[in-house]
């Protein structure tokens, strides 16, 4: 995992006034993280507890601010396809955020054809890249 990503993740929240809070230590032992909207004001909780590197970190972070940047947010009692909807915006908009396509195909274009390799050239977690992989297939821009 390269600290540029991180440092980039932090900064971006930081730069959107969203604020983050942590529940280590918290009855909240079974929450990794959750992004809420209230008062005009996006906040991102997370449970240091419950993420053990920087991989889960980026992609625990990066996701939750998909979610405040793009808006994606959700009441717990909405309907499944709601919740998966949203899920899928915030995961979209954050790989838009870290991995432009273009960034991806030079990345295939110099040679790598695993999501092992392209976590290696692009230094993000494989999970992201396989995220990423997911979205722009959607999106019609990769088989």
């Amino acid at each position: 995992m390269d600290e540029k990503h991180i440092n980039k993740l932090f900064s971006i929240i930081e730069d959107n006034n969203i604020r983050l809070y942590n529940l280590k230590g918290t009855e909240y032992k079974n929450i990794t993280a959750a992004s809420i909207f209230t008062l005009n004001h996006y906040g991102i909780f997370f449970n240091d507890d419950n993420i053990s590197t920087n991989e889960n970190m980026f992609l625990v972070a990066a996701h939750e601010l998909g979610h405040c940047l793009s808006g994606a947010m959700h009441n717990l009692t909405s309907p499944y396809e709601l919740i998966e909807r949203n899920e899928y915006r915030a995961d979209r908009c954050s790989v838009l955020k870290f991995l432009p396509f273009d960034k991806l195909q030079e990345a295939i274009s110099s040679g790598c054809q695993t999501s092992y390799e392209l976590s290696d050239y692009l230094g993000l977690p494989e999970q992201f890249l396989k995220t990423a992989i997911e979205v722009y297939r959607n999106e019609g821009l990769i088989n």
